[in-house]
């Protein structure tokens, strides 16, 4: 393998807190598998905010600068971008090692393999999360994946690319790593990376191995690792590191620590490792979804080294728990991703953990409770937040909530539907609309980093003032539930927050009454109506549909006047109308301030997501108006969801499946905006709506 030409100062804890050893640059969302367990989520197509070629190089400048011992160009499936030779080239140029893990897909050929060796390409990953085509299919939900795999393996090792597998290990495939690492040697793979799931973005917690198992698995890959020729590296499970000193085997992490791009001390998240995605979001961890800043606005390096969230995730003594007083603390750490990801707290103890430190042990015998302690699933705790200060102001952000995978489908749908269970036909199709997604939909972990997001704005605003918390419709954390956490934790007032910019008496009248019915006896309650105007709101939208406009003009060579903006929100039913609702008049205006702020020369209205009822709802659908515009001399269209704030069904397959589909079928070109998802603009308009909202000056 390649090794850099420049003399660096030698990888220290205090180095880390410097430079990362390891960048991860997720180049594309895109990607034509659909696994069970994908942290990105990924999609056919890609964001229409993904870095364009001359961010990319200038983002590659800035690792550059920053000597990290590797970088891993990744996805989605990198084979994907167009671009993909000239990043390559430009980073192998400016000395850095380059590391790649596309997908499998029919891009992996072997003239494939041999160019990205010749382009520089240092190491290749491949996914291999069954040792048979059975197991490992599933998993990836694409047949031939396991073969082609194994065909990939062969191409890469004939082009004189150093190998490594990646396996994830969830409950349906802990049990094939033996028949897995058999595939490793057999193959002369250098490096097998087993990667223990952290339930964030496709993966849920059903999937993740009790503590128990991981502590069984980290022995037998401890004991493994002395008798194989290949070097075992456990990601996402750092707890993996003090079993192999408990076990007296020599090197922090076995065979890990021998060989370039290997680190030889411990990493973790946020401290040696950072993450770039597709649109230029820098993240401590790709299975962290806590947004520090973006790269088109913030250097690379600031963000490494300066954001509060990374110096709290180096810090051990910030550490909760039982990992904060653990004496292997500085050497695992625990994986803060997935303690975010199960607790919402990044700073928890790691739920993979089994082991139980002696003063931990101490602490709870002294308590006199006999258990470990318990956590909240509504609780947002920011980083270096000063928990000391009592907060007076709770913060209620609420959303509808969603399923908790395919088996909750049917009880989700029946609380929704006040009790009435959904006709088989009806379920049948909504268990097919959350499988074309992967299973389940992101939105309650998009309100989780939302949440976290507007609590770390509020705290820059007024420091220990508010303490936000999540409540749901129609899942938990339930709103009621919530208020009783807000009472208990001391606070003075609650205020709502409806993650819709519109109001209706339909959608936020419905949140304003339960939250007013479980918490006005106990104390003073009121809700933000709406923020449909917001400036950062109305600036997001604008930033994400320029971005948009101009890819689709460039990469379609259409002029703007052939392409249709439609601004759409979620249909009500009809007899809002007939209450004088506001609902579609607000939807107006903000389609109207964005369209003449950034000089639309055609947009339209359409509403979308109708419900399955009897009575008639508001139109017009947006599927009817895209099966209009062909008459109408457009060629394009463009669909900006202004009435949704993060990723969930109603985007990822009313629009970017059915929506796309019916703009095909009529020969149109499509794409979507982006949306504001854990967006720090987004989440600063927010917070500045809240604040002068407590402040009285509100609605």
């Amino acid at each position: 393998m390649q090794e850099t030409t420049r003399t660096m100062r030698p990888w220290t804890r205090e180095e880390l807190g410097l430079r990362p050893f390891i960048v991860i640059y997720e180049v594309t969302r895109a990607c034509n598998l659909a696994c069970v367990h994908c942290r990105a989520e990924a999609q056919p197509h890609p964001h229409p905010l993904e870095l364009r070629t001359h961010e990319s190089l200038r983002l590659l400048d800035e690792i550059a600068e920053l000597h990290p011992a590797t970088l891993v160009l990744t996805g989605g499936d990198p084979l994907l971008r167009a671009d993909l030779e000239t990043l390559i080239r430009h980073a192998v140029a400016a000395d850095v090692r380059v590391a790649i893990t596309p997908s499998v897909t029919r891009r992996v050929t072997k003239s494939a393999m041999m160019n990205l060796k010749t382009w520089g390409i240092t190491q290749i990953a491949f996914s291999l999360d069954g040792a048979s085509a059975v197991v490992h299919d599933d998993f990836r939900k694409v047949p031939g994946t396991f073969e082609r795999t194994l065909q990939a393996l062969r191409w890469a090792r004939e082009a004189g690319l150093p190998l490594q597998i990646n396996t994830t290990v969830t409950t349906m495939t802990a049990a094939e790593l033996p028949g897995i690492a058999r595939i490793v040697e057999e193959f002369g793979v250098q490096l097998w990376s087993v990667f223990f799931a952290v339930p964030t973005g496709r993966a849920t917690q059903d999937s993740m191995l009790s503590a128990a198992e991981h502590e069984r698995l980290f022995i037998y890959l401890a004991d493994m690792s002395q008798q194989v020729p290949f070097g075992i590296k456990a990601t996402a499970a750092p707890a993996y590191r003090r079993v192999l000193l408990q076990r007296g085997i020599s090197g922090i992490q076995g065979k890990l620590a021998v060989g370039p791009g290997r680190a030889p001390i411990p990493i973790n998240d946020g401290l040696g490792f950072v993450f770039i995605s597709h649109i230029g979001e820098v993240y401590p961890n790709g299975l962290f979804p806590l947004s520090m800043g973006n790269v088109r606005i913030d250097t690379l390096a600031s963000v490494y080294r300066d954001h509060p969230l990374m110096q709290s995730l180096r810090d051990p003594q910030q550490l909760r728990g039982k990992c904060g007083v653990c004496e292997f603390r500085t050497i695992c750490g625990g994986s803060r991703a997935r303690a975010y990801a199960v607790f919402g707290d990044p700073l928890a103890s790691d739920p993979a953990c089994a082991y139980i430190p002696p003063a931990y042990a101490a602490h709870v015998e002294e308590d006199g409770q006999g258990r470990t302690p318990t956590f909240s699933s509504s609780a947002i705790s920011a980083p270096g937040r000063q928990q000391t200060v009592q907060a007076t102001t709770g913060v209620m952000v609420m959303a509808l909530g969603t399923p908790d995978g395919p088996d909750d489908i049917e009880a989700y749908y029946t609380r929704m539907r006040g009790g009435r269970v959904p006709t088989p036909a009806l379920l049948s199709d909504l268990r097919h609309r959350y499988a074309a997604i992967g299973g389940r939909s992101p939105l309650l972990a998009h309100t989780h980093a939302q949440a976290l997001g507007l609590q770390a704005a509020l705290d820059q605003i007024e420091p220990g003032r508010y303490h936000v918390t999540i409540g749901m419709q129609h899942s938990r954390p339930f709103i009621e539930e919530s208020v009783k956490e807000l009472v208990k934790s001391g606070v003075q007032s609650i205020v709502g927050l409806v993650l819709a910019p519109h109001y209706s008496s339909l959608s936020v009248g419905v949140y304003r009454r339960r939250l007013t019915d479980a918490g006005e006896s106990l104390l003073p309650v009121s809700v933000i109506e709406h923020w449909h105007l917001e400036p950062g709101y109305l600036q997001f939208l604008e930033t994400a549909l320029q971005a948009t406009l101009d890819t689709m003009t460039r990469n379609h060579h259409l002029s703007a006047d052939k392409i249709e903006v439609v601004f759409t929100a979620h249909s009500l039913p009809s007899r809002i109308l007939d209450l004088h609702d506001p609902y579609p008049e607000q939807m107006r205006e903000t389609a109207e301030a964005v369209a003449h702020s950034i000089k639309l020369p055609r947009w339209s209205l359409a509403w979308q997501s109708a419900g399955r009822t009897a009575e008639p709802w508001i139109g017009p659908a947006l599927l009817d108006v895209i099966a209009e515009l062909p008459d109408r001399g457009v060629e394009g269209v463009i669909v900006c969801a202004a009435g949704f704030v993060s990723d969930h069904l109603e985007i990822l397959y009313d629009l970017d499946l059915e929506a796309r589909q019916t703009a095909q079928r009529f020969g149109l070109a499509f794409a979507r905006t982006a949306m504001p998802n854990n967006d720090p603009g987004f989440l600063a308009a927010l917070a500045s709506a809240v604040h002068r909202h407590s402040e009285g000056d509100g609605e």
